[in-house]
């Protein structure tokens, strides 16, 4: 799964949204982080799958030549001293935009309570009218790449980072953490 997103991200972000140069930058943000770990299977947590997903997926990406930023490169929250959410997620949409910026990807699991679901979703808001795009092309990519997904893109209204970033972008949900195989 994670050689498949490193190529669904750089392929896409290469051929189709990627109008700016190589001085330009691919935002990653690892979901979560710190007290936040969200959803957890056992001593395995989400904030710390999605970070060494996000540390791979930059790797690829500047091997390639690109300019990547992580969000996160802890396994802490972007909070000073105490948790505070939106004071996490604020720090998440600066980063972004702060940038020349192509797209930013959200990396993130999902979890449900019977370990039969599985495969990758992509949700996107319709702020920008090439998130949508990025959406359709990365979950278009999961269902040919890994043919383990009947999942379709969904709008995610009123997410709090997707509704405030200024570029293409969505959240990808790479799979089930409560899936064995995945």
């Amino acid at each position: 799964l994670l050689i498949t997103l490193t190529i669904i991200v750089f392929s896409f972000g290469v051929t189709r949204i990627s109008g700016k140069s190589k001085e330009s930058y691919i935002i990653i943000d690892p979901g979560h982080g710190g007290m936040d770990p969200g959803c957890n299977i056992g001593d395995i947590k989400e904030s710390d799958v999605v970070l060494e997903i996000s540390y791979k997926t930059k790797e690829v990406l500047e091997a390639f030549g690109y300019n990547v930023i992580l969000t996160r490169e802890t396994k802490e929250s972007l909070c000073e001293g105490k948790f505070i959410k939106k004071e996490d997620m604020e720090k998440r949409i600066n980063t972004a935009n702060s940038y020349n910026t192509n797209f930013v990807i959200s990396i993130h699991l999902n979890e449900f309570g019977l370990s039969e679901y599985r495969g990758g979703q992509v949700f996107y808001d319709d702020n920008n009218p090439n998130s949508k795009l990025l959406a359709k092309s990365i979950q278009d990519s999961f269902k040919m790449y890994l043919g383990n997904t009947d999942r379709v893109i969904m709008q995610k209204e009123h997410n709090y980072l997707l509704r405030r970033l200024t570029v293409p972008a969505c959240i990808i949900e790479c799979g089930f953490i409560s899936n064995p195989d995945e």
